[in-house]
């Protein structure tokens, strides 16, 4: 399911910032917790 940042915020009753900036830290807890791996995924297509 592909939803638009409005789309959630709308499903969620919340605002637009919220949820990208919810999006953002949730991205960022990632890709620390992917470490080393994720340096390796970062080089390949985007």
């Amino acid at each position: 399911m592909d939803l638009s940042e409005a789309d959630v915020a709308d499903d969620l009753d919340v605002s637009i910032g919220t949820v990208k900036s919810t999006a953002s830290r949730a991205l960022a807890d990632l890709r620390v917790a992917l470490g080393s791996r994720y340096a390796d995924l970062e080089g390949g297509a985007r």
